[in-house]
């Protein structure tokens, strides 16, 4: 999150020069992250932008605190900086915010109380974890949910300073930094941990898993400050390494993947590693690179980094829950957080990093025109009037999500009692175009058609399915539905190879994911292996706006056709014509698109 360091005084000026090119470098991270979430299939990896950010914060704070005396009131005096360095920008925001969602509702307002809570003390990221909502996930995202890098940030401005003190105790310059060391190489031990057994999402929001590249910032100040205490060498060293870092970061912005484990064990912490070398480069020879990195329009938009990853989520959130999405409306959600980002740096940010909160308010009274000053007042109490009815009057959950629980519901209390489908006898679907073999799978010899009806049927998915889990029971009496929020494709493959292992599997098995995560080829032929060649399988395809969707599509189409008795079921092409059956997250089937899905899936099995 672009945290930018607090405005110093004249002293702090002279005794830290400034960097050249890290305003441009938060330019480019800004910008990778608000690319990710206009168009996370264009640029997939665009949330990187993030862990930019956080090596820049590191490096930034430890360089500041580097000066400090190591007093008491030195540490005061930082986290008062940080104080009105954050909050200037952050209040207006979750003000004004907070107004839009009372006037506009829907899904952004839901449980918007513990949004709000969360945002103030800085624990947005633990209530994510606690709650199951994931940043990589397809439910509709609450509107202040980017806030969770700014929690990670300030949970580590709380602790660094006393880490700090405690450092300068230790004598030997090499200690100093194998500690240092030792706690960003154990922070990304644990995101590998908590990736690989608890998810994706619990460690790329932990604190203790994602703060690594704060930590790897930080080394980089501290490395300098051991060096050249923060005089810049001009030397010849690091010339060639910025432009191939700034390559470097480019490619894995276009290529790397949130919905991949791989991608975020081994992604993130060589993105915080390209950076830090880019940071220390920019140290050592400033120079031409650091010139071009914050020459116009780079370092007018690296200034104003902060305000602009802090409007542009809401503002694409709440015009996306009232259905203006396209390219235009996406063009004007930047207009929009431009223009809200340049007016909160001008007159908000500016003055209180100037005077602080008390003293800024001489600078509003020496406004001429006198209606400006009421006018302002007026706005700020209907803001918060409206923030605090907003609280008030918050829905306890999404369209999605009611659909999803209705899902669960029915699934809790299965009408038994329903009567049975006729058989119908079905051929296998075909799929148009050359048979594409799945990698190391071999096809089953042709069977006959069997007769379809829920008693015969098995279906694993994730929550699109478990959305559509109502109008499958009706449609399919007697089906079996394995369903949960949040399922990774190698769960899936497990829990059908659990199903065959207890003798639960029935003939048909249905399996619905790609939703969440890629589809690797261990997965699909765990999967495969699993089904057998005595059942029949129908894939589904998947239908969300994230960077993974393509390849998962991809891969279901491949399998189904190179085997003549593995059936697609369209989802994605069928849903594309009928977005307004979808909840609010365009993800989920609403009822109507429920009833769609468990009849795609009896035409699926008719052929």
């Amino acid at each position: 999150m672009p945290a930018a360091a607090p405005v110093p005084s004249r002293a702090r000026e002279k005794a830290i020069p400034r960097v050249a090119g890290v305003d441009g470098l938060r330019a480019l991270a800004v910008l990778a992250v608000i690319a990710f979430h206009l168009a996370p299939a264009t640029v997939p990896g665009g949330f990187i932008g993030v862990d930019v950010f956080f090596v820049i914060s590191g490096f930034l704070i430890t360089r500041g605190l580097l000066i400090e005396p190591p007093s008491v009131r030195a540490l005061g005096q930082f986290w008062s900086r940080r104080a009105r360095r954050i909050l200037s920008a952050l209040i207006p925001m979750l003000l004004v915010c907070g107004a839009a969602v009372r006037v506009l509702g829907g899904d952004p307002a839901v449980d918007f109380g513990r949004q709000l809570l969360s945002a103030v003390t800085f624990s947005t990221n633990w209530v994510l974890i606690g709650s199951g909502h994931g940043y990589f996930a397809t439910q509709a995202q609450p509107v202040f949910q980017h806030l969770w890098s700014l929690a990670v940030e300030e949970q580590f401005y709380l602790l660094w300073p006393v880490v700090i003190v405690v450092l300068r105790r230790v004598r030997s310059r090499e200690a100093r930094m194998g500690w240092v060391v030792a706690l960003a190489a154990i922070s990304v031990l644990t995101l590998a941990v908590q990736v690989m057994v608890s998810g994706i999402d619990r460690g790329y929001f932990g604190t203790d898993s994602h703060g690594f590249g704060l930590v790897i910032g930080a080394l980089v100040a501290m490395h300098c400050a051991d060096v050249s205490p923060f005089r810049l060498n001009g030397g010849r060293s690091g010339r060639g390494v910025v432009p191939a870092g700034l390559v470097a970061l480019v490619v894995l912005a276009a290529v790397l993947s949130g919905g991949s484990r791989l991608a975020i064990i081994l992604g993130l912490p060589a993105v915080a590693l390209i950076t830090a070398v880019m940071l220390w480069a920019l140290t050592q020879v400033g120079g031409v690179s650091g010139r071009l990195l914050d020459a116009p329009p780079w370092g007018w938009i690296g200034r104003r980094s902060y305000g602009l990853y802090l409007w542009h989520w809401p503002v694409l959130v709440l015009l996306r829950s009232r259905g203006l999405t396209g390219l235009g409306w996406d063009l004007a959600a930047v207009a929009a957080t431009v223009a809200l980002a340049a007016a909160s740096y001008r007159w908000v940010e500016q003055p209180i990093q100037r005077a602080g909160f008390l003293g800024s308010l001489s600078e509003y009274r020496a406004v001429r025109q006198r209606w400006i000053r009421p006018a302002v007042a007026v706005g700020a109490a209907a803001a918060l009037s409206l923030t605090s009815a907003a609280v008030v009057d918050a829905p306890r959950m999404s369209r999605a999500q009611a659909q999803v629980q209705a899902g669960i519901d029915a699934l809790a209390h299965p009408n038994a009692s329903a009567p049975a489908t006729p058989e119908v006898s079905a051929p296998p679907i075909r799929i148009a175009g050359a048979p594409v073999p799945a990698p190391g799978y071999t096809a089953p010899a042709r069977r006959p058609a069997i007769p379809w009806d829920g008693n015969q049927i098995t279906a694993v998915g994730d929550s699109v399915m478990l959305a559509a889990a109502p109008a499958l029971l009706d449609r399919f009496p007697g089906i079996h539905i394995d369903a949960e929020i949040s399922r990774q494709p190698e769960v899936i493959a497990d829990t059908v190879r659990r199903l065959a292992d207890s003798g639960q599997l029935r003939r048909v098995v249905v399996v619905g994911m790609g939703t969440n995560g890629t589809i690797g080829s261990t997965s699909m032929r765990a999967l495969l292996d699993a089904v057998g060649s005595e059942r029949e399988l129908v894939l589904v395809t998947p239908s969300a706006d994230r960077s993974w969707i393509a390849g998962a599509d991809r891969t279901l189409r491949e399998v189904a056709a190179a085997d003549d008795h593995i059936r697609l079921m369209d989802w994605a092409r069928a849903v594309s014509t009928h977005p307004e059956e979808l909840a609010g997250d365009g993800i989920h089937p609403g009822p109507a698109g429920g009833r769609r899905y468990a009849a795609l899936l009896a035409a699926t099995l008719t052929g």
